[in-house]
């Protein structure tokens, strides 16, 4: 029994940190953390999301321009008419053959540069309900594309793409099928022919990701009318615009991977913070829990500050600290007097207290590390 007490006045050791109590202190500290973590987070993505800046006189400078002219040939022997009449004039859709295109393209550049282009030439047929057309909308009945021809220009430098090409498109037949449906259907329909060209350009130069461009203009060319006039509002494109050119932009780079270890480190820190505030309920807790439930017979509770416990071991009374409960709760018996339990407020340390007839004082401090 002996073996278990100690002599000594120096309290100091026994005065070891439970694990800590989540305050509101602690929620408060935590929670301004979290908002500057959320900051540097949010810092981090928009520096990262403008890492590049504009290079000066690295931007390609262009212009497009591009029309579609176009004459129509008649059916032959039509006395007192020409075999090709000319454009912006009304015609008779049963005397059209042919409506012969030629469009013509170009794009320039303010350098010359590695650049290519193909396209292709298309006719979009469609037959529309010309009574819900005028009510609704376009209320299309049939349609279809034929692909009337296509091209691609190899890579080349230079400072321009110019692309022409004269074509016929078969009036005659596209004619031919809207009148036949419009009589097998006995319905009023509006039909048309857009003659549409696609072009496909691209191109390289320093610091630009991407110089790719498709440009579509085309020509409306009524169908299944006794006159018809060639619309041609979407026939030309004239048009100037830049491809800007890129480097990337080493200060946001830097301060985004500034806000983003600021971040990270700040992360580790919150969690070492929680880890300390969370009660780890182990063997110091289990420990505890198991004196209360199994001595509770014994135990008083009683409140304390750290300064009557100081006068307490200061007094002349012999204090014997005790190396575990067990031994305390052994003599509580032998002595006949209950144990007095306190816990030091600010350090969460659970002191046991005995005293006997003889003046002496027991004392068994629940530590962190009790085993």
């Amino acid at each position: 029994m002996k073996k278990s007490f100690e002599n000594t006045n120096n309290t100091k050791k026994f005065f070891i940190r439970a694990p800590h109590k989540f305050t509101l202190k602690s929620a408060f500290i935590i929670s301004v953390i979290f908002v500057v973590i959320l900051a540097l987070g949010y810092g981090s993505v928009m520096f990262f999301s403008k890492n590049t800046a504009k290079a000066e006189g690295k931007s390609v400078y262009c212009a497009e321009n591009g029309k579609i002219d176009y004459e129509v040939a008649i059916t032959k022997n039509q006395e007192g008419l020409p075999n090709i009449l000319e454009s912006n004039m009304s015609y008779v859709s049963s005397l059209i053959n042919t409506v012969n295109l030629k469009f013509s393209y170009d794009l320039f550049y303010d350098r010359s540069l590695e650049h290519g282009s193909k396209y292709k030439i298309l006719a979009d047929f469609f037959i529309v309900d010309k009574k819900s057309a005028s009510e609704n909308g376009d209320n299309v009945l049939m349609s279809f594309t034929d692909e009337i021809y296509s091209a691609e220009r190899y890579v080349e430098t230079s400072d321009r793409i110019s692309l022409t090409k004269e074509i016929s498109i078969p009036y005659r037949k596209y004619n031919k099928l809207a009148e036949e449906f419009s009589e097998k259907n006995n319905i009023d329909i509006d039909s048309y022919v857009n003659v549409r060209i696609v072009i496909n350009t691209d191109g390289k130069s320093e610091n630009i990701d991407s110089m790719d461009r498709k440009t579509e203009f085309y020509l409306k060319i009524p169908l299944c009318s006794k006159t018809i006039d060639i619309d041609e509002t979407h026939s030309k494109v004239n048009e100037s615009f830049v491809f800007d050119a890129y480097i990337p932009n080493v200060r946001n780079i830097s301060l985004g991977i500034v806000c983003l270890i600021l971040a990270v480190t700040i992360i580790a820190m919150e969690c070492a913070i929680i880890s300390a505030y969370i009660p780890k309920y182990k063997d110091y807790y289990k420990k505890l829990n198991s004196i209360f439930r199994n001595y509770s017979h014994i135990i008083v509770k009683i409140a304390r500050s750290e300064e009557s416990f100081e006068k307490m071991i200061n007094e002349e009374i012999p204090v014997r600290y005790v190396k575990n409960f067990e031994d305390l709760a052994l003599l509580s018996g032998i002595l006949h007097e209950p144990i007095k339990c306190c816990s030091e407020r600010d350090e969460n340390i659970v002191y046991f207290i005995l005293d006997n007839a003889n003046f002496e004082r027991y004392i068994y401090v629940m530590q962190n590390d009790d085993e």
